[in-house]
């Protein structure tokens, strides 16, 4: 986007009809330059989302027809997936709200691991045994609006600030076999409701539960 800004010129990213709204994902989207693209495009809605290889699908993602004022989250956590964000330091949980530390996330769709890769694997994949694996990202959770399956509601949106550690491999093009073993199963998906944020002990059900919520077990 940053480049978009400073290569073309303003007249010549008008569009007939106007756009509606404009997905980011890959690296964050700078919270400075929002105004200067809504200031382009007043109409459309600037999201953002976050996801990783490893994750196989997006894990947060702000839904269409969202309020405008929080383009510079990835929106609340997906249906069916579980976040926390963890103090990378002392190995403890951090509540929605309350700081940054490193993003955790727990879903059907994680890969089990790297083929060949021990070490990273154990490193990185079902975190003391309970399948949180670590995103290398850090984040934190800010109270925002989103509209959830017609209404606007109250959620947890997931806010990237840092990366904590490059976890990014370049493979050779023969090997894409390489990047992540089996993409599992993605569980049941309920429009109306988000994931969960929180500190869990064990493995939700197949249905997804509401966020918005701090859990611990």
């Amino acid at each position: 986007m940053q480049a978009l800004l400073h290569r073309i010129p303003p007249e010549n990213m008008n569009f007939t009809p106007p756009l509606r709204s404009i997905c980011c994902a890959a690296a964050p989207l700078p919270k400075e330059i929002v105004p200067q693209l809504q200031k382009l495009w007043p109409t459309c809605l600037m999201r953002q989302g976050w996801g990783m290889t490893e994750t196989a699908t997006a894990v947060a993602f702000t839904p269409q027809g969202s309020p405008h004022g929080f383009s510079h989250t990835c929106g609340p956590i997906l249906p069916n997936a579980e976040a926390v964000i963890v103090d990378p330091e002392r190995g403890k949980s951090i509540a929605p709200g309350n700081g940054q530390g490193e993003l955790w996330v727990r879903a059907p769709s994680i890969t089990l691991g790297y083929i060949s890769n021990p070490k990273e694997t154990q490193e990185m994949f079902n975190i003391g045994g309970q399948g949180w694996m670590r995103s290398g990202d850090e984040a934190e959770f800010e109270m925002g609006k989103v509209l959830v399956d017609g209404v606007v509601k109250e959620e947890w949106l997931l806010c990237i600030r840092d990366r904590l550690k490059e976890l990014i491999k370049v493979l050779p093009p023969s090997r894409p076999d390489e990047i992540a073993v089996d993409r599992g199963t993605l569980g049941i998906r309920k429009p109306s409701c988000t994931g969960r944020i929180g500190e869990c002990t064990r493995c939700p059900p197949r249905g997804c539960r509401p966020s918005g919520r701090w859990e611990t077990r």
